[in-house]
């Protein structure tokens, strides 16, 4: 049997339905310093009480004044050696853990925007909304370098910048539109031509900006590296690499070791005043290969895929190719990450049989400029010729890209969840699914953390062979803890273990992000309501067509009152079947099929002065034969029941077919009911036996019983899918002619049971 959750440990509040979990609205500025002190203002919503700022590594915050629930303010000191670049900061408190908001991090001070600029370099927060035209002054010199930096979209906002300098006589001398290296943002440099004052105007792209329209000019004698080459390390391998779209001239760059399975690092960078995001690289668990080619026109063998290649165009209209081993029989993906990155580089793909034999050829995908194809080695090839030249035969530094050869013949799984904030209550669980997606492996998943969160546990770790999800409750031992990490789920295929990060929000950029994979975990102190099982389950078996049942407490927090609407988490895909379309018959739709789900058997609503119900969760006739979690969910509505408050749930627990058979009746029913009629003493007349109240589809012919007779038997016929249980309201009675008047008898409630 399964053991019932006690009620201070079953009750659980979604992050994204939390009341009292903090939010961030804007951070003023949106810089930090290095080496320095920087005074930010963060305002939002439940910021406090016992407000906690969460800084890229080695950083301190120290309150300044009052802590209020709708603005803070900080002093945040970083060490020298922090790593410049684009970091996140979080607010953890009572409440939970806030979304991360994007911050610029580099050795400048960080200032308001001003009319006029005294002093150089500088990092300059403002906001810019509409057709707005911000400007600001500086004196400049003849030869001095120049480079105005402006970070928006780079750090969550939707300004489109656009960036002019003007001289004193009001020309342009230089302008910056948006750059797709740079996450479309914008930055120029150049060198001024003479003594005077400079004007920097800064505008929407479409005179359209919308909100939030913040965002960091840094201007000075500033350094910066958008790319680094190669574009890619593998896991545990440290390495140098170069700068590319840099101001760093031949410098080399290191990266260090990762020895967790994130899926993005960086290339540390000890330039002073470096500006915007550091290069990153893409860290893989295969093979990676750098192309390191003798003369033009050479070919290359690599080892066998599955492997990324790194490579450049050096020449003008060059084509480079590359031997790849593979299995013959197999297939493979072959994509070319190059434009998503961030490099200008247009390619065109094309894949061989290394003795000659084109098997495809690629340009842009539907979402991308960047190829990729899918192939079928041939059955008498062990190696396939991939072959890649730029569109417009463009070469130099910058036109670097990545070729990933993926076999598909090999077992492989994704994993996402719908959310990468998870606010649990202290000494209580969050209970949320983590859905897989397989291809080729159908065996267990074991989820784990990548990184520090001692305090929280995990229940429903394991998805189990077949799944394709599990309900995971997480814990919170104590109020105070947060962590901000990673959940890794890890299996055995074949001789190799595979290792993926659970991934929030799938894009199409054709690798994985750092915020797609970070969870920020924080505790709720004072929950707005909770839901338990009361004692266990009836049962921790699934028998199909069957039910089972519990009954659920409800613990509202301190003065919420309102009315709560059970539902029932599950890890079944909805089935579907097709209906009318009922704003056009002529259509058919496709709709949840509800008889065939798992379900609460009916709707429960528990009003807003009681605290308890029994759940009664109907099993389908057709459910697949493997385990399946269940989890019930409490909606803390509004008194009009029109809106949701508040959300908490149970721990999931786990359940089993009893039997994977279901038996039913199938066609027309017929029941067979017999008496005897008794008569008065002296009446001698005929009677008729009828049946009152049948339901609608049941028949039952009118029996007549003679003068001399006094036994009957009537037969009732029930359509299919019909039970006996429709019978409870049929009366049986007869009726006679006596002095010319019709008289009756009394009612006999038919002797009919059906069982489950």
């Amino acid at each position: 049997m399964l053991r019932a959750a006690t009620l201070s440990l079953a009750f659980t509040l979604f992050a994204s339905l939390a009341w009292s979990a903090p939010a961030i609205q804007n951070v003023t500025p949106r810089g930090l310093q290095i080496g320095g002190v920087t005074r930010i203002t963060i305002t939002g919503t439940d910021l406090a009480p016992e407000p906690k700022l969460i800084l890229p590594a080695g950083g301190t915050a120290t309150l300044v004044g009052e802590a209020k629930p709708n603005r803070l303010e900080f002093d945040v000191t970083l060490p020298a050696d922090a790593a410049p670049g684009i970091h996140t900061l979080r607010i953890a408190s009572d409440g939970g853990i806030s979304s991360a908001v994007k911050v610029g991090v580099d050795d400048l001070p960080q200032v308001a925007l001003a009319d006029q600029i005294e002093q150089l370099p500088i990092a300059m927060t403002g906001n810019l909304a509409g057709a707005q035209l911000l400007t600001t002054m500086l004196t400049g010199k003849q030869g001095q370098r120049l480079v105005v930096d402006v970070e928006a979209q780079r750090l969550g906002g939707k300004l489109r910048p656009v960036i002019r300098l003007l001289d004193d006589r009001g020309s342009q001398v230089a302008f910056s539109p948006q750059h797709e290296s740079i996450g479309d943002d914008a930055r120029l440099d150049f060198v001024l031509p003479h003594d005077g004052q400079y004007v920097i105007q800064l505008q929407d792209a479409l005179y359209k900006g919308a909100n939030p329209g913040y965002f960091r000019m840094k201007i000075g004698d500033l350094q910066y590296a958008d790319l680094a080459y190669p574009l890619g390390v593998a896991r545990e391998s440290s390495v140098e690499v170069e700068p590319v779209l840099s101001s760093l001239g031949e410098a080399k760059l290191t990266s260090g070791a990762m020895t967790s399975f994130a899926p993005i690092t960086a290339a540390k960078i000890a330039a002073p005043h470096f500006t915007g995001d550091a290069p990153r690289l893409l860290v893989s668990q295969s093979a990676e290969f750098l192309e390191q080619r003798q003369k033009p026109g050479e070919r290359i063998e690599t080892p066998p895929a599955p492997v990324s290649i790194n490579g450049r165009f050096s020449g003008e209209k060059e084509r480079d190719e590359y031997v790849v081993p593979v299995e013959p029989g197999k297939k493979y993906r072959v994509e070319v990450l190059a434009q998503r990155l961030g490099a200008p580089t247009d390619g065109v793909l094309e894949v061989h049989k290394s003795q000659g034999g084109g098997l495809g050829s690629s340009d842009d995908q539907a979402a991308t400029a960047d190829p990729g194809l899918t192939v079928d080695a041939p059955a008498d090839a062990d190696k396939l010729l991939i072959v890649l030249r730029d569109l417009q035969g463009r070469y130099g530094p910058e036109f670097v890209y990545r070729i990933e050869v993926t076999p598909l013949s090999v077992g492989d799984f994704t994993l996402t969840a719908d959310t990468n904030l998870w606010n649990v209550p202290a000494g209580g669980v969050l209970t949320i699914p983590v859905n897989v997606q397989r291809r080729g492996y159908g065996g267990p998943i074991e989820l784990s953390w990548d990184g520090e969160a001692s305090g929280f546990t995990l229940t429903g770790a394991t998805i189990p062979a077949g799944a394709t999800s599990t309900l995971l409750s997480v814990a919170s031992a104590a109020p105070g803890q947060f962590a901000v990490t990673r959940l890794i789920g890890k299996a055995k295929i074949g001789s190799t273990e595979v290792v993926k990060n659970v991934v929030v929000q799938p894009s199409e950029a054709g690798y994985v992000t750092a915020e797609q994979v970070e969870i920020g975990l924080g505790t709720l102190s004072k929950p707005k309501v909770g839901v338990a099982l009361a004692s266990a389950y009836s049962s921790d078996k699934l028998t199909l067509g069957d039910v089972i049942t519990a009954p659920v407490q409800i613990v509202r927090g301190e003065g919420v009152k309102g009315p709560v609407r059970l539902k029932l988490l599950t890890t079944q895909i909805a089935p579907q079947k097709e209906v009318t379309d009922p704003n056009d018959k002529n259509k058919k739709i496709k709709v949840d099929d509800v008889e065939r789900m798992l379900r609460l058997a009916a709707d429960v609503i528990i009003p807003a002065e009681q605290s308890d119900a029994q759940v009664t969760i109907a099993v389908p006739q057709d459910l697949a034969d493997r385990s399946w979690d269940l989890a019930i969910a409490a909606e803390l509505l509004s008194e009009d029941q029109k809106n949701v408050l508040a959300t908490a749930t149970t721990t999931a627990q786990r359940f089993t077919l009893t039997s994977p058979i279901f038996l039913q009746l199938a066609g027309e029913t017929t029941y067979r009911v017999s008496g005897k009629l008794v008569r008065s003493e002296g009446f001698k007349g005929a009677a008729k036996i009828t049946l009152e109240g049948l339901p609608v589809g049941a028949t039952a012919a009118e029996v007549e019983v003679p003068a001399d007779k006094s036994d009957y038997v009537i037969e009732i016929k029930l359509p299919a899918g019909m039970t006996a249980d429709a019978l409870a309201d049929v009366k049986l009675i007869a009726k006679a002619a006596k002095g010319g008047a019709e008289v009756a008898s009394n009612q006999v409630v038919l002797p009919l049971r059906s069982s489950p």
